[in-house]
């Protein structure tokens, strides 16, 4: 760790408008921190929280003006004469902890090292790091060109995934929102690599591996991970999980967490994902995320108190109390997702990473009993429910103005 912080000014929660945002905001206003939240859209489910109010200001998005992104975080810094900058995002966090000269004196940005974030947000960076520490990876290749990808991804099976090579490039404002992609044929291939070529963007392609999620959320210490536990995803949709359930560590996994996050000197969160064969115990690297993932309150949920050890650790060193992993299975599920992925099976639309049962009626049993006893929400709260109201009715409008536009022939 590099900076530690004692100023009594706020700290800003850069692209805060996402559902770990929502996380961060509850538990650090819990704990007594003076936050605010810049966000790039005021109308988003995180503004609705109790938690948020009056303490959030809009910002230009990062994924389409970068520039004028950290203009605005800086100047929201200096008025708010804040202590410090938390990156939500990985967008925010190429911007603001990569290149924290853009940040002004004083204001301390609460992130890993320069270079080990660099490394994490760039995949090529990444896979040569699983490979120089014999980390397993699935097979993958990083083509130069449209032409290049469309040939060589004939040495890899289907389907594949089409990974964004790096946060830290700015993709043009047609493909901004591109991180990952599923192709399940040649057909499929083709197409989407026709339309990123339009914006002279050529991703990263790796193999499909077959298997459950498992993911390692980690604290570490100057490259030492002092805390991590696990959770394996068991339904997914739209390359999230939405239902997850903890599990003891994988001590192979955890071995290689540790690897990596020693080499890069790692401070603070780190996600770390694999895909496991539960049949044969084997493990492959996925990636690693730097800041808090989208599901960090399963964690929070359970006395890990992932966005306040940030906060402790980077202010005042202290490493975090880890608590002990309860001994029932804590079940935590995305709602939201989980009615989209019931509405989208019901049209037919399976996802690629479909996990149990694949029949309708089991979808829609699966939604429902996840608002019962033994499992708890990543949004919804008795006691600040407008968030999980809000994120459900825009998830409504979305599908109903489309059946709009099918049936008017918009």
């Amino acid at each position: 760790m590099t900076t530690l912080n004692t100023t009594d000014g706020p700290i800003v929660l850069a692209h805060a408008d996402t559902r770990s945002g929502l996380c961060v905001t509850r538990s650090l206003v819990a704990a007594g921190y003076d936050i605010h939240l810049a966000v790039t859209d005021t109308g988003h489910f995180v503004c609705r929280s109790r938690f948020a109010r009056r303490r959030f200001s809009k910002v230009a998005d990062p994924r389409v003006e970068p520039d004028e992104f950290v203009t605005d975080i800086a100047e929201l810094c200096v008025e708010l004469n804040a202590a410090a900058v938390i990156p939500v995002t990985d967008p925010a966090l190429s911007l603001l902890a990569v290149q924290r000269q853009s940040i002004p004196e004083g204001v301390a940005v609460f992130a890993a090292n320069p270079a080990a974030v660099k490394a994490v947000l760039d995949k090529d960076e990444t896979v040569e790091l699983a490979e120089r520490l014999e980390v397993p990876y699935p097979k993958t290749i990083n083509p130069e060109t449209a032409d290049e990808l469309l040939k060589s991804a004939g040495d890899l099976r289907y389907p594949l995934i089409l990974k964004r090579k790096s946060q830290q490039e700015i993709l043009p404002e047609a493909v901004s929102n591109f991180t990952v992609h599923v192709v399940n044929n040649t057909r499929e291939l083709e197409e989407f690599t026709a339309w990123l070529a339009k914006s002279d963007v050529v991703p990263q392609v790796q193999e499909f591996v077959d298997g459950v999620h498992h993911n390692l959320c980690c604290f570490a210490a100057g490259g030492e991970v002092v805390a991590v536990h696990e959770y394996a995803s068991l339904r997914t949709g739209k390359h999230e999980g939405i239902l997850r359930e903890n599990r003891p560590v994988g001590m192979a996994r955890l071995d290689y967490a540790r690897r990596m996050l020693r080499s890069l000197n790692w401070d603070g969160v780190a996600f770390v994902s694999f895909v496991t064969n539960e049949d044969t115990n084997e493990d492959w690297f996925l990636e690693i995320n730097g800041r808090f993932w989208a599901s960090v309150q399963g964690s929070v949920n359970m006395g890990w108190d992932f966005p306040r050890w940030v906060v402790d650790y980077f202010q005042r060193g202290d490493e975090p109390h880890v608590p002990e992993i309860p001994a029932e299975p804590l079940m935590t599920c995305y709602h939201t997702a989980d009615l989209e992925f019931l509405i989208e099976h019901a049209r037919g639309n399976l996802p690629y990473d479909k996990i149990g049962d694949t029949s309708v009626p089991a979808s829609i049993w699966n939604y429902l009993r996840a608002f019962g006893p033994g499992y708890q929400s990543d949004v919804f709260r008795w006691d600040d429910p407008m968030p999980a109201i809000a994120d459900h009715g825009r998830l409504v409008k979305r599908y109903f103005k489309g059946a709009l536009r099918r049936l008017t022939g918009g």
